[in-house]
C-alpha cells in the first residue's frame, strides 16, 4: 500500500513536470510570436513609407533594420532577418559588414541541419513556423556540459513584399532553467501539501487496518461463539436427556418405594389376620368334634346334661368364631380402604381420626415386632376434604422412619401422633418420637432424595422425600422437623382442611 502511494506521488510529479514543459513551450511560442508581430509591425511601417514615397525602398529597408536592431529582450535575445534565398539582412550575432553581402542559404548548424532551407520549407505553406536548431551560446547564458553550441527554438514569420523571413528565438537552456525553477517551486508546494495528505492517508490506512483487524477479531469471536453455542446446545440436549432419564428413574424408585410400603402393609395385615382366623379355625374344629360326639350319643341314649354340654360348646365356639371373624373383617375393611386410598389417591371427605386408626391397624404388626408403642392424640371432629391415601402414606412413612432411625435396637420405643386444629382452616399433624434425635447439620438434608444414613442396609433415601413431595404437592401444605440430639424428633405437617389441589392433579 505504501509502495503504491509512493508510485502515485512519483507519477504525479512526472505528470506535473511534462505538463509544465508543455505549457512553458507553448508560453514561449506565444511570446516569440508576439515579438515577431512587433517586428512585423516595424517592417510594415517602413514598407508603407516606401509605398507613400516618403522613403526609397533601400531607405525603407534600412529604416526597418535600424528599428529591428533596437529590439532586445531577456538579456541578449534579438530579431534576425534573412531573405528567402539565404541573403543576410540583419543578424546581431553576425558582423554588420556581412549584411546584404553574405548568403547563408547552404549554412548548416553543428548537427548538420540546413537552417535556411529548413526555414523555407516550414514557411512555404504557412507564414508562421517553428524552427529548432543548434546555435552558439552567447557569453551571458550558462553553458551546457561545457559545450558552446546549444539547442535553440525560433519562431519565424514571412514578410512577402520584400520576401523576408523575420524571426526570433530562445535558447532551450533558458526554457529549461525556467522549467526546473518552476518545477522545484511547484514540487515543493506539492510536497508541502502532499505530506499532510500523505500523513492523513497513513492515519486513515492505519485506522482501516485496525478496523479490519477488529472486524476479523469480531468475526473470529462470532465464529467461536457459534461453535460454543452449538456445543452448549448439544450439551444441554445431553443434560436434558440425562435429567429426563434421572427423573424417570426417580419416579420408578418412588413408585417402587410406594409398592414396598404397600407390600409391608400386606405382610403386616396378613400376620395380624393370622390370629383371629386361627382362633376361628380352632373353634370351628372344636364345634365339629362336639357335633361328632353328640351324633354318637344320639345313636345311643342322651341325657339332659349331654344336650346342655353340646349346646354350651357350640354357643362358646360360635361366639369365639364371631369375635375373631369380626376382628378379621375389621382388619380387612381397614386394609382395603387404606390400600384403595394409597393406590388411587382419590379426593374425598373424611375424618382424620379414621385415617389414623386405619394406619394404626395396618402398621400394628410392624410396631409389635419392633416393641414400639404408638400413642394417638387426634380429635374425632377434625374433618377434611382432601386425599386420604397420600395422607396415610405420609403417616406410614414418618412412623416407619422413626421406627428405623430414631431408636436403638434394644430400647423401648414410643411414638406419638398428635393433631390440632389451627386457625383459618388448617390443621397441624405431628409424629413425635423420643429417640436420640437428628444432628443439626443433617436436618437440612433429610428431605433430599436418596439421602439416608442406612445406605446399603435397606434404606432407599426416598421415604422422607416422598413425604415432602406429598405434603407440599397434592396436600397443599408444608412440613418441617424440630429435633435436638438426645431429645427426640418432631415432624410437623401443616395442611389445609380443604386441599387446594383438584382431583385431576393427583
Amino acid at each position: 500500500m505504501l509502495a503504491s502511494t509512493g508510485l502515485g506521488i512519483v507519477a504525479m510529479l512526472v505528470f506535473l513536470f511534462f505538463n509544465m514543459w508543455s505549457e512553458l513551450n507553448e508560453s514561449e511560442r506565444k511570446k516569440l510570436d508576439a515579438i515577431n508581430d512587433v517586428a512585423l509591425g516595424f517592417v510594415s511601417d517602413a514598407y508603407h513609407k516606401y509605398q507613400n514615397k516618403e522613403l526609397s525602398e533601400q531607405e525603407a529597408k534600412l529604416y526597418a533594420i535600424a528599428r529591428l536592431d533596437q529590439i532586445r529582450y531577456e538579456g541578449n535575445e534579438y530579431i534576425f532577418v534573412y531573405r528567402r534565398d539565404g541573403m543576410l539582412i540583419m543578424d546581431p550575432s553576425l558582423p554588420d559588414e556581412e549584411r546584404f553581402k553574405v548568403n547563408y542559404y547552404d549554412f548548416k548548424d553543428p548537427e548538420g541541419t540546413p537552417l535556411f532551407q529548413h526555414m523555407n520549407e516550414r514557411t512555404k505553406d504557412s507564414k508562421r513556423a517553428t524552427v529548432t536548431y543548434v546555435w552558439e551560446l552567447p557569453d551571458s547564458l550558462p553553458m551546457i556540459e561545457n559545450t558552446l553550441p546549444a539547442p535553440k527554438m525560433s519562431r519565424v514569420i514571412v514578410f512577402e513584399p520584400w520576401n523576408w523571413i523575420i524571426g526570433t528565438g530562445v535558447y532551450m537552456t533558458h526554457v529549461t532553467e525556467k522549467l526546473w525553477s518552476g518545477f522545484w517551486r511547484l514540487s515543493g508546494l506539492f510536497l508541502l501539501f502532499s505530506i499532510p495528505i500523505l500523513v492523513l492517508f497513513l492515519i486513515i490506512y492505519k485506522r482501516r487496518l485496525e478496523i479490519s483487524e477488529q472486524k476479523q477479531k469480531i468475526e473470529e469471536i462470532d465464529y467461536q461463539n457459534a461453535i460454543l453455542e452449538k456445543r452448549v446446545m448439544k450439551r444441554t440436549e445431553e443434560l436434558s436427556s440425562a435429567l429426563k432419564h434421572l427423573e424417570q428413574a426417580k419416579d420408578e424408585l418412588v413408585q417402587s418405594e410406594k409398592l414396598s410400603s404397600l407390600g409391608t402393609l400386606v405382610s403386616g395385615v396378613a400376620h395380624e389376620l393370622n390370629t383371629p382366623i386361627g382362633n376361628a379355625l380352632t373353634s370351628s374344629t372344636v364345634i365339629l368334634e362336639a357335633e361328632n360326639r353328640f351324633s354318637e350319643m344320639v345313636a345311643r341314649k342322651i341325657t339332659r346334661k349331654d344336650l346342655d354340654d353340646f349346646v354350651r360348646r357350640v354357643r362358646e365356639g360360635g361366639q369365639i368364631i364371631e369375635r375373631n371373624m369380626s376382628k378379621a373383617a375389621e382388619l380387612i375393611v381397614a386394609f382395603k380402604q387404606l390400600a384403595v386410598d394409597q393406590t388411587s389417591a382419590h379426593r374425598r371427605e373424611f375424618y382424620l381420626s379414621e385415617i389414623v386408626e386405619e394406619v394404626n391397624l395396618s402398621i400394628r404388626p410392624t410396631l409389635r415386632r419392633s416393641s414400639c408403642n404408638l400413642e394417638i392424640d387426634v380429635p374425632e371432629d377434625l374433618h377434611l376434604d382432601s386425599y386420604p391415601g397420600p395422607l396415610s402414606q405420609v403417616l406410614i412413612n414418618l412412623i416407619s422412619n422413626a421406627v428405623i432411625h430414631a431408636f436403638k435396637e434394644d430400647e423401648d420405643k414410643s411414638i406419638r401422633i398428635v393433631a390440632t386444629n389451627e386457625p383459618d382452616g388448617w390443621i397441624s399433624l405431628s409424629v413425635i418420637d423420643e429417640g436420640y434425635g437428628i444432628p443439626p447439620e443433617l436436618q437440612k438434608q433429610i428431605f433430599d432424595p436418596f439421602y439416608t444414613t442406612r445406605l446399603g442396609q435397606g434404606g432407599s433415601g426416598l421415604g422422607l422425600h416422598i413425604t415432602f413431595n406429598i405434603v407440599t404437592g397434592i396436600l397443599g401444605g408444608s412440613i418441617d422437623v424440630n429435633s435436638e440430639p438426645g431429645k427426640g424428633s418432631c415432624f410437623t405437617a401443616k395442611i389445609p382442611t380443604s386441599s387446594p389441589c383438584p382431583n385431576s392433579c393427583s
